[in-house]
């Protein structure tokens, strides 16, 4: 009887393992899913979504490569025409800098380091288009803000 149950057991343990690590495989593909659709910007609704479900996960929560996506998403929500996807972010290209940022100081930045300075690269001249449409408007202190964000970029 002993064994059976410490086979049961054993059995129990093996599997709930197993699960474990199929889980973490599973954020990490959410999030190169994410990435992909990020590229091509569509999808970004669930994009988001999957990145949301990656940064409650322990193991990707941490992950270079979870925040890198998100900053592609905020991206791609700023070029996009969809007006489904613009309610995803006030500031699209504000949250696209502060995820690359995160990115950088992130487990496993050494693998995407290149692309994510890439990315941030193609941000300075929209932000500060940004900040002279916001000045013109007069809104001073979104002027500011995008002004104080190109700056910190170059």
């Amino acid at each position: 009887m002993k064994i059976n149950k410490f086979n049961a057991t054993l059995i129990s343990l093996v599997l709930a393992l197993f699960l474990m690590a199929g889980n973490v495989q599973a954020q990490k593909k959410f999030v190169n899913k994410a990435v992909s659709w990020a590229e091509k910007g569509e999808n970004l609704d669930t994009a988001m979504v999957l990145l949301d479900m990656a940064l409650e996960n322990e193991k990707t929560k941490d992950w270079a490569k979870t925040y890198y996506a998100r900053g592609l998403v905020f991206k791609a929500v700023f070029s996009t025409e969809n007006e489904e996807f613009k309610s995803l972010s006030e500031e699209p290209l504000i949250d696209a800098m502060d995820n690359f940022k995160k990115a950088l100081v992130s487990n496993g930045v050494a693998a995407i380091e290149t692309y994510i300075h890439f990315s941030m690269a193609e941000l300075p001249e929209p932000i500060y288009n940004l900040a002279i449409e916001s000045y013109e408007n007069k809104d001073f202190k979104r002027a500011f803000m995008y002004f104080k964000e190109t700056f910190e970029l170059k």
